[in-house]
């Protein structure tokens, strides 16, 4: 399946690591990272629909703001604002809930737990993420690895 075909018409969730290496890594743009560059179009063009939670928010800002980069605060602040073109999710006792549960059963960290909880309560189709410890719970939630994604 290729890349757009997976997320096409459907509504994703990114995780706040999928902001990272889309915009801070150092990697050639057309080389692994490239199939990012493409969900971040089809966002663009509205064509797929994007999620994050607040947290994202809150992880992403960390190392500009250490580096003194604000060029990237400003591009973080404003996409991550809930007035871009990405939906922001609260933090609810609902996503609270649910996360304590995934923790429960799933053995994950508290954000992953959140970020999952999040994309499960706001009805997104899938997740795309770096985190290889989510893909064991591909059951709940289809899970796009950032790795694997030029090769849908």
């Amino acid at each position: 399946m290729w890349l757009p075909d997976a997320v096409t018409n459907r509504t994703i969730y990114l995780d706040a690591n999928v902001f990272i290496y889309a915009f801070e890594s150092t990697l050639p743009p057309f080389g692994p990272l490239s199939p990012l560059r493409d969900v971040f179009h089809l966002i663009q063009q509205e064509k797929t629909w994007a999620r994050t939670s607040q947290i994202t928010r809150a992880e992403v800002l960390v190392h500009p703001l250490r580096q003194g980069n604000k060029p990237l605060v400003a591009l973080y602040s404003d996409l991550l604002s809930g007035t871009a073109m990405i939906g922001m999710d609260a933090v609810s006792s609902a996503v609270v809930d649910r996360a304590a549960h995934l923790r429960a059963s799933h053995n994950l960290r508290l954000a992953d737990a959140l970020h999952l909880a999040t994309a499960i309560e706001s009805g997104c189709d899938a997740m795309i993420t770096a985190d290889k410890r989510l893909a064991a719970c591909n059951a709940l939630m289809k899970m796009l690895l950032i790795e694997t994604l030029s090769a849908l």
